[in-house]
């Protein structure tokens, strides 16, 4: 399933109503995702927050703004991640934090299982915690990019579902990218 094509269509078709938003992003290559599969895995992500009406900057952010590190599996278990999980976003009482890793081998691991390329699946896990990043704590959703599980029965209902936030959630992220203005 080639989702490359269904990315780029969605990042030149955005045209959200309303005000457009920036994202700073800088990215900590810890596990060695060779330059190309990065630089596809960005435009995976970027075109999910397009089609919100968001434009990432990437590698702008190294003091403020969002921070994405992509590690292997070893962390994972340091930072206290269940065993399936593709990402984790530490957060405390007081919601998310600004921090979030994402394990590249896990990521490679489930590629036979949900029919998709490693840059894709990275860029829609590296999506998804940057919406906890951005969203309340426990921004789950029965569809979209925040989904709590991937699997192959849910890309097979609409892969353009797949790739998006729900209504509510565009609302949020709008909501913390504008307070952040301020």
């Amino acid at each position: 399933m080639a989702l490359l094509p269904m990315c780029i269509a969605a990042l030149l078709s955005a045209s959200p109503e309303g005000p457009t938003f920036t994202l700073a992003v800088s990215i900590q290559n810890v596990a060695g995702v060779t330059e190309t599969e990065l630089e596809k895995a960005k435009l995976q992500t970027a075109a999910i927050f397009a089609s919100i009406g968001v434009t990432i900057e990437w590698d702008t952010a190294p003091d403020k703004g969002f921070h994405l590190v992509i590690v292997r599996s070893a962390a994972a278990a340091r930072l206290g991640a269940t065993e399936d999980a593709l990402g984790l976003t530490p957060s405390t009482s007081a919601g998310p934090g600004n921090r979030a890793y994402v394990f590249e081998d896990r990521v490679g691991e489930r590629l036979r299982e949900l029919h998709m390329v490693f840059s894709h699946l990275l860029g829609c896990a590296m999506a998804h915690e940057l919406g906890h990043m951005l969203l309340p704590k426990n921004p789950h959703s029965e569809m979209g990019i925040m989904r709590a599980f991937w699997d192959a029965a849910h890309l097979a209902v609409g892969t353009s579902d797949y790739l998006r936030f729900t209504p509510w959630q565009e609302r949020m992220i709008h909501q913390k990218l504008l307070a952040g203005r301020r």
